[in-house]
């Protein structure tokens, strides 16, 4: 929970009392809301490198920052008064002052936000149906495959639906003509990803908690590519929108939905299991599927080399997803620098960062003198088409730079495949340590 020193609370909640008592009903919707709140921002102080023995309201600061996003406490304030308005009747009701809407006064409304805040984190599940042609992923009579301690596989039917209700969130709120949330049910065998997380989500559903649960799914969709489980592709707008469905607590209480942009949303709906299948068998594929998806568990835990595998796996799944195969490129060029860039700055005498990431490439994925010097080859027309891009403006692939970029999203497998068993075997190494 967040830890506010009594100094620190009482310094909010008087920040908070007097633009309460002038707030209106319907000011809740409006910038000036937002502007009136001004030095809610600064009671919670900041810490920008926090010690163990640090005041525990500093490290909230941090911890809230890490939940909601920038102006942390300003944004849960203002979430949490559209809600109880919109509980009430939202833009519909009459004008009035907000306290009479409420039917309260500024300090007791004070104190419950404080109280609010404090009670923070929520524990979170997210849901994001996968695509139709991955029903096979989980066998007949399975129906949930676990990855780690905080996502799993599942699949849709009467169990799943009796935990998370079909029905739309918010049914009648509306902000002026728009309906918040929308009607959907996933069918009736569809494998979806079901991601638990501490934080916050907004009503709107943008925080950094969301955010956390987006990059969690693009990463476990670019390293299931990457582990050749399934397979990937772009096509035509579908009728069917993909959606980050998000419930709240133990109760499973329904509180937002984020669609994916329409290249993402395609991309996850266009997936399929890989071509490879047939030709294994189901047998040795089931084998290969379970190993891969235990192996992927460990790339999507908490520690910082997992985080940057799936911060490049986010820039893979996006690369792989674009329609534009100019921003395509670069994406994937970051999934490499992320994991191969990393250089020492105060070295004058360093390597460019193409013959870093060339060498590291060559070094890391060739097991033979051939395989490396095959990369050796490559690698400096691929960056050649990222340079042209970045420093001169290319905006149109050739035939030979979309054969490139095909060899780059490879490369950027591979290499995921690579830095991910040195997770997996670090974990090893921990676990038989703590033995």
């Amino acid at each position: 929970m967040i830890k506010l020193n009594p100094e620190t609370r009482n310094v909010l909640r008087n920040a908070l009392v007097e633009p309460l008592a002038n707030m209106s009903a319907q000011g809740v919707f409006t910038i000036e809301a937002w502007k009136s709140l001004a030095s809610v921002s600064t009671a919670v102080p900041k810490d920008h490198k926090p010690k163990p023995d640090a005041d525990p309201s500093r490290r909230a600061r941090t911890a809230l920052t890490a939940m909601i996003g920038e102006d942390p406490v300003r944004s849960f304030v203002l979430d949490y008064l559209f809600r109880q308005v919109m509980d009430k009747g939202g833009i519909a009701h009459p004008p009035g002052p907000l306290l009479q809407l409420l039917g309260t006064d500024a300090s007791t409304l004070a104190d419950e936000l404080v109280g609010a805040l404090e009670r923070l984190p929520n524990k979170y599940t997210f849901l994001v149906p996968l695509s139709a042609q991955l029903g096979s992923l989980l066998q007949s009579g399975q129906n949930e495959f676990i990855v780690n301690d905080h996502i799993c596989l599942v699949r849709a039917g009467e169990d799943f639906w009796q935990r998370f209700p079909a029905t739309d969130p918010t049914p009648t709120r509306r902000v002026g003509d728009a309906l918040i949330g929308m009607q959907r049910t996933i069918p009736q065998g569809r494998i979806v990803l079901q991601i638990t997380l501490d934080g916050y989500v907004s009503c709107f559903g943008h925080t950094a908690t969301v955010q956390d649960a987006l990059l969690i799914t693009k990463a476990f969709v670019a390293f299931c590519v990457a582990e050749i489980l399934v397979g990937g592709q772009r096509a035509w707008d579908s009728n069917e929108q993909a959606q980050l469905i998000v419930y709240r607590g133990t109760e499973f209480e329904p509180v937002a939905r984020q669609p994916f942009d329409n290249d993402a949303s395609n991309y996850l709906l266009n997936l399929q299991m890989h071509s490879t299948l047939p030709l294994e068998g189901e047998a040795s594929w089931r084998k290969r599927f379970e190993e891969g998806l235990t192996r992927i568990g460990g790339w999507l835990g908490r520690g910082v080399g997992a985080r940057r595998l799936q911060l490049a796996g986010r820039w893979l799944f996006d690369s792989s997803a674009t329609s534009d195969d100019v921003t395509g490129f670069v994406q994937a060029m970051i999934v490499l620098e992320t994991l191969l860039g990393e250089g020492d700055p105060s070295n004058r005498n360093a390597i460019s960062l193409g013959e870093l990431l060339r060498n590291r490439c060559a070094y890391l994925l060739g097991e033979t003198s051939e395989q490396r010097r095959y990369i050796l080859e490559v690698f400096p027309k691929i960056y050649a088409v990222r340079s042209a891009i970045v420093h001169g403006g290319h905006h149109r692939l050739s035939s030979e730079e979309q054969g490139l970029l095909s060899e780059l999203r490879q490369l950027c497998g591979r290499v995921i495949r690579a830095e991910g068993r040195v997770i997996n075997r670090s974990e090893t190494l921990a676990r038989l340590g703590g033995v």
